[in-house]
């Protein structure tokens, strides 16, 4: 389990499986801002494979007017592999804000 303090709800790997699933937008602001993050991700995942020397800026570019779309799934991947980690962090940041939450209260609640 992970983070079984004393008095804490126990946690294991299923439980956290939710908390990693971000919610679908409803709306055509919330869409739209996905887009923008999406392709922002996907530059991001570009620039930090250029500064990595993996990959150079010029290698594989978007090219829209060939059949295929060349370029395309490259960066569809870097971005959902960018905005994956990203999702994945924030919801490990969050879910150790919440136990650290938890234990703080019963620190206080216990006088210690």
């Amino acid at each position: 389990s992970v983070g079984a303090a004393a008095g804490a709800p126990s946690r294991t790997l299923s439980s956290l499986a939710p908390l990693l699933q971000p919610p679908l937008p409803t709306t055509a602001d919330a869409v739209l801002s996905g887009v923008i993050n999406v392709v922002a991700c996907g530059y991001l995942g570009r620039l930090a494979l250029a500064w990595l020397g993996c990959l150079p800026l010029a290698a594989y570019p978007i090219r829209m007017h060939t059949p295929l779309a060349n370029g395309v799934s490259l960066h569809a991947l870097l971005a959902l592999l960018v905005a994956g980690g990203l999702c994945a962090a924030q919801s490990l940041r969050r879910l150790a804000a919440d136990d650290f939450a938890v234990w703080r209260w019963q620190r206080l609640e216990g006088g210690y």
